[in-house]
């Protein structure tokens, strides 16, 4: 390999940025309810979003690894839902969609504590997340 970078350990292909992150405001809309959408490349020094003008680097040093927040539900808000339903069926169809919605806490360069939270929208993604995660809260790399 050529300069310093890092071997990808696996990357999430379709993850939203759900906001958490003070430098980085979370864009939805009625014509964009998933907000910015992009891939979570994991490498054994950083997480990285990259997502339209979204691009944000967690460094994997400096997660709070015990605080990590994990859980499943539903793709969209209720009022996001039924704005949708009254535009078409496919409203009806995203609300029904559950994601794995993660939160992970780290402390940036400046000292500032971020909690950016993503959903991840495949499920193979998200096992293989939620493995990564487990391994690091109990020490296994």
């Amino acid at each position: 390999m050529f300069g310093n970078k890092e071997k990808n350990e696996f990357t999430c292909k379709k993850v939203a940025y759900k906001g958490g992150h003070e430098l980085f405001l979370p864009k939805t809309g009625v014509l964009n309810p998933l907000g910015t959408t992009g891939k979570l490349i994991v490498n054994e020094k950083e997480l990285q979003f990259i997502g339209g003008k979204t691009d944000i680097k967690i460094p994997v040093k400096r997660i709070d690894f015990s605080n990590t927040k994990g859980e499943i539900r539903s793709r969209m808000s209720t009022q996001q839902s039924v704005g949708l339903i009254t535009i078409g069926s496919i409203g009806g169809i995203a609300s029904m969609m559950k994601d794995f919605f993660i939160e992970i806490p780290f402390v940036d360069d400046n000292k500032q504590k971020q909690k950016p939270v993503f959903a991840l929208m495949r499920k193979k993604d998200a096992e293989r997340f939620q493995k990564w995660i487990y391994k690091k809260k109990v020490g296994r790399s």
